[in-house]
């Protein structure tokens, strides 16, 4: 610059609007570092400068040592670089600014020095900068057009998705991937959204460049200009081929079985209940459908005896024979466990099934012969309902066929039985017996009666059996124990039942040694589920120590059956039982599947007689020899004998012809009664 401009700028003759169109704050300085002159004091805010102490040297003009430093560095060369421009940032508050300065050599007198505010312009290109990477790195694919849909950049994401590349598509339309799913209306819409609201999203089916057709999820947006005219449209797309088939998987999944592929119960109640419709809009329908619900016996035992992942294969392998045998996948499905269901419609008459439910059982009954080259032997119970006999809703049939297939199982299995109105109330009383059972257990309507056991030749009352008894409601109706039992094994609730019974005993026995009246043994019944739960010894001896009970005068009745399998736990409890002073009778002896090695390892002190035994004695000459036998046996292994259900003089008399020590219990002697009246009967002074 010559020595004339440099006259010019510090004239003070430079006009203010070309100061202000150069945007940029001026200083003029000599060589020797004094400022001379500031122009444009308006163009660039520099907010680190104090307006009551102006800068007198050109490097106080910057805020911080170390940019005075490089300012003084840059004056020491001017002289010879002519000019040098550089960025510095400046920050207060978090906030941060962007200047570019520019020094200037005028001549050997001086320079100047330019300030530009370049903070919105810097963050514009590094906004520019991270728009661009994001473009380049995002999962959607991008495609940019003019107003007349002339594509003009796409992202990589655009070319992994469709298959084209970038030089195969600019300067074409999208039109090249449309599909054949849409109609010409659905284009006609979504221009016709573009032009009015600028914006479209929805989902779209187009096609790659390999043909394979594709569902994407698209959103195209209109890009005006100043003046509201569309410059670029920006179309932004996601590839849902990969969440259509999850969500069409999770579909299968949840209307499926995994472990068999077969329908699951909800679809095939819902095939079902379309079945039901179509035949309800039959004017006269000449047929029915038949729903069969089909379990296999045992099955527990396979997965027991092989493992559940073997148990697994065996059902996955029943579904197949099912569908090999030709019964429709679209009639057939899988109810969970080990339990099946069919529905047959056009079925004429009930009868007509008989051949079917035949060869379902056939091929049950079939060795089935697996991968592992394991061979299974299986049989399966069935049950049948028929609409709209049986029931005119999914849930109606298909609760029905299960019913009927417990009954069938219940009788034997390896069978199919038909559903009855006495099954479904039947079902319904021990459903109500349930919910009665707990109430009853909360609202204490449940007691004890006692049945004495006499000695056969002294008639001394030896010792009592604790009988449960139930007046149910408030109504107080009496539940006889044969029925209430059963369902109380059935649904757990022997368990709860059976300790409340032996801490009723318990307590009725310290009331009886408080009356002052004889020592006698109480006899009390224990389930196997009781038996074989974890806590039961922990239950007994809480009890005992609550109450206060002699336990040496407690007699565990437990029957045959309960004590079959499960050796080593079973002598490891009942021996930790025998520490704390308690008995064992055997209830029922001879009734279940009899193995006597148990007498040689369980603590047994009793044998007690069922009464099948004793109904037919005087009559029947094989029942007395099979009581002597019996007698015989637990005499000669040092036990005492309790002969139940004695209830006639003959049967006593009989008994009595052994001439062995017996204790008998029965209605002869003594019905149950309550504890009072065993004392007031057996150990009053005044005896009736």
């Amino acid at each position: 610059m010559s020595r004339n401009m440099h006259a010019f700028f510090s004239s003070g003759k430079v006009p203010q609007p070309l100061c202000e169109a150069c945007r940029e704050r001026i200083f003029l300085f000599g060589f020797s570092g004094d400022i001379r002159r500031s122009l444009n004091d308006q163009g660039v805010f520099l907010p680190w400068i104090e307006t009551s102490r102006e800068p007198q040297e050109v490097t106080e003009i910057f805020p911080t040592e170390a940019l005075r430093q490089r300012a003084r560095d840059v004056l020491s060369r001017l002289e010879r670089t002519k000019i040098e421009s550089y960025p510095f940032a400046w920050c207060r508050d978090a906030h941060i600014r962007k200047y570019w300065v520019r020094w200037c050599f005028l001549d050997e007198s001086g320079g100047a020095l330019f300030f530009r505010d370049i903070t919105e312009a810097f963050w514009a290109d590094q906004s520019l900068g991270v728009l661009a990477r994001i473009l380049q790195v995002a999962r959607g694919g991008v495609a940019v057009t003019d107003p007349e849909g002339t594509i003009l950049s796409v992202n990589p994401a655009f070319t992994a998705v469709t298959g084209y590349t970038a030089e195969e598509v600019l300067g074409k339309n999208p039109r090249i991937l449309k599909s054949e799913h849409h109609t010409p209306d659905f284009y006609e819409d979504m221009w016709n959204r573009l032009l009015l609201e600028g914006f479209w999203e929805g989902e779209i089916w187009n096609r790659k460049k390999s043909g394979e057709a594709y569902p994407e999820h698209l959103r195209i947006a209109a890009v005006y200009d100043e003046n509201g005219h569309v410059q670029r449209y920006v179309s932004v797309f996601y590839d849902l081929s990969e969440l259509k088939e999850m969500q069409a998987q999770a579909t299968h999944h949840k209307y499926h079985s995994n472990l068999t592929s077969l329908p699951n119960r909800l679809l095939f109640s819902d095939r079902l209940s379309v079945a039901i419709k179509q035949k309800e809009r039959q004017a006269s329908p000449k047929s029915t459908i038949a729903v069969l619900y089909a379990d296999l016996d045992r099955f527990k035992k396979i997965n027991d005896s092989y493992g559940h992942v073997l148990g697994d294969k065996v059902l996955a392998r029943v579904a197949q024979l099912f569908k090999e045998t030709g019964l429709e996948e679209e009639t057939l499905g899988y109810m969970g466990g080990d339990e099946y269901a069919f529905f047959f419609v056009d079925t004429p008459v009930k009868t007509a099934l008989i051949p079917r439910l035949n060869t379902i059982l056939e091929l049950l009954r079939s060795p089935l012969v697996l991968e592992n080259g394991t061979t299974v032997q299986l049989s399966g119970s069935m049950g049948v309902s028929v609409f709209p006999e049986d029931g005119e809703s999914s849930e109606e049939l298909l609760q029905h066929a299960e019913i009927a297939m417990y009954r069938a199982k219940k009788s034997g299995g390896n069978q199919y039985a038909f559903f009855s109105r006495d099954m479904y109330q039947t079902v319904q009383r021990k459903a109500s017996l349930e919910l009665g059972l707990q109430r009853g257990l909360e609202e204490e309507e449940f007691f004890l009666l006692y049945q004495p056991q006499i000695d056969l030749h002294t008639r001394k009352v030896l010792g009592v059996e604790a009988l449960i008894r139930w007046h149910c409601g408030e109504r107080k109706d009496v539940v006889s124990p044969g029925e209430f039992i059963p369902v109380a094994e059935e649904s757990g609730l022997i368990v709860p039942l059976g300790e409340w019974v032996f801490r009723r005993a318990c307590m009725d026995m310290v009331a009886w040694d408080k009356s002052g009246a004889p020592a006698i043994h109480f006899s009390v019944n224990i389930s196997a589920k009781q038996l074989y739960r974890k806590d039961f010894y922990s239950m007994i001896s809480r009890i005992l120590q609550e109450t206060g009970a002699d336990p040496r005068r407690l007699v565990l009745e437990i029957t045959e059956n309960a004590m079959l399998g499960r050796r080593e736990s079973l002598e490891s409890l009942l021996g930790n039982l025998r520490s704390l002073g308690l008995r064992f009778s055997v209830d029922d002896f001879g009734t279940g599947y009899s193995s006597l090695a148990y007498l040689r390892y369980i603590p047994v002190s009793e044998l007690k007689i069922d009464k099948i035994f004793v109904d037919p004695l005087g009559g029947d000459s094989l029942s007395g020899e099979l009581i002597h036998s019996i007698i015989s046996l637990g005499r000669s292994l040092g036990l005492s004998i309790v002969v139940e259900g004695v209830e006639t003089a003959e049967q006593k008399e009989v008994l009595l012809g052994f001439g062995v020590p017996l204790a008998i219990q029965g209605f002869l002697h003594a019905r149950p009664m309550n504890i009072e009246e065993v004392k007031r009967r057996f150990f009053s002074d005044k005896p009736e």
